[in-house]
């Protein structure tokens, strides 16, 4: 995780906060023996090679603001014989506000998955089929959605 130093334009009254965060992994078995199945330096499934989100916050005048985070995340095996792997997405989501301190209020509006990608949310490794049915690795993700809401604090 890495986080930038904010970026200031005081005649502006601008503030920007970058960020970066992020990881890179080869997971791999070390000795897995299966009755007659060895596993052993096979990737272990179900774990993004990375994964990394490059944010961006930028508040104008201590009240209107925006938040924009596009997110990566590599491929995945989906079984230990390491033979099926989902591949890698992006994710783009953004929002806008408008926030006043002294009077506690706070009005936003949002897109999550603004390019409506379609990617996996959740996967299932080594999944089985049922009744002849092949079997489901995974679980679609949310398309996209847009949100927005108002808060008052009393």
């Amino acid at each position: 995780s890495f986080l930038f130093k904010d970026l200031e334009v005081s005649s502006l009254g601008l503030k920007l906060s970058p960020s970066l965060r992020g990881n890179y992994s080869q997971n791999k078995f070390i000795d897995f023996v299966d009755g007659s199945d060895d596993f052993s330096k096979n990737s272990i499934p179900g774990i993004p090679t990375y994964k990394a989100n490059l944010g961006l916050e930028a508040i104008y005048r201590n009240r209107v603001y925006s938040i924009l985070d596009y997110q990566m995340v590599g491929s995945q095996w989906l079984s230990d014989v390491n033979s099926l792997q989902y591949g890698s997405y992006e994710l783009f989501n953004g929002k806008v506000g408008y926030k006043n301190a002294s009077k506690n209020v706070d009005l936003y509006f949002g897109v999550n998955n603004i390019l409506n990608e379609k990617y996996a949310s959740m996967i299932l490794i080594n999944a089985s089929g049922w009744g002849g049915k092949e079997p489901r690795y995974y679980y679609p993700g949310m398309p996209r959605n847009i949100y927005f809401g108002f808060n008052k604090k009393f």
